[in-house]
């Protein structure tokens, strides 16, 4: 086992700041934030299928439509 070293800004930091672990302070990291919502789009838009949107059903119009065809 290893002894964690803080940095001399952590220093700074108050309690409130400081989290538990690494993980709790990697995801409250704003910058680390926006890098994986950039990244989670990226793999969407890679993954999505074109020509799908047109197909789903979109608002409240079409659930009335489709509620009068079943019969309900």
């Amino acid at each position: 086992m290893g002894t964690v070293v803080e940095s001399r800004t952590d220093f700074y930091l108050t309690k409130k700041e400081r989290k538990r672990s690494i993980a709790e302070e990697l995801l409250h990291d704003a910058a680390l934030g926006k890098y994986r919502k950039r990244k989670v789009r990226e793999i969407e838009e890679r993954n999505n299928v074109p020509g799908v949107e047109k197909w789903k059903i979109k608002g409240k119009q079409s659930w009335k439509r489709a509620k009068h065809r079943r019969g309900d």
